[in-house]
């Protein structure tokens, strides 16, 4: 009888140490299966976070491209009104020097092609009833 009981004890304790076993393999896997599972949502949050500040990169990339298409577009206004008021200017100036040439009263000789020399003189054609049609003249100090 105490050989049965030793070996109904071993059984009973054989019982127990697989029903242990078997507690810490499930506990084992829930483990597992709990940190797979954090793994995952960290993983996710992680690809979140990821999309989230690609779009936001891409929003300030559109951002700095219109701001730089609107810096373009006023550059380029700016430049044409500058283009426009040159021209303008350039006109207008060229109208106010330019002198209305007239003409002299009939008698009097007009001097052309004349040009200052180096002593204070000038020389030139001057063309006029009194000279005849063409003399070359020039002057001195």
């Amino acid at each position: 009888r105490l050989a049965e009981e030793k070996k109904a004890a071993a059984a009973a304790a054989a019982e127990e140490k697989k029903a242990q076993a078997a507690a810490m393999k499930a506990q084992a896997a829930a483990a597992a299966e709990e940190k797979k599972r954090l793994a995952e949502e960290k993983k996710a949050q992680a690809a979140a976070a990821a999309a989230e500040k690609k779009r936001i990169a891409e929003e300030k990339k559109a951002q700095a491209a219109a701001a730089a298409a609107e810096k373009k577009r006023i550059a380029e206004e700016k430049a044409q009104a500058a283009a426009a008021k040159k021209a303008q200017a350039a006109a207008v100036q060229k109208k106010a020097t330019t002198p209305k040439v007239e003409r002299p009263p009939r008698g009097v000789p007009i001097i052309r092609g004349w040009k200052s020399r180096r002593d204070g003189g000038i020389s030139g054609r001057i063309y006029g009833k009194l000279f005849g049609t063409l003399h070359i003249n020039s002057t001195s100090r």
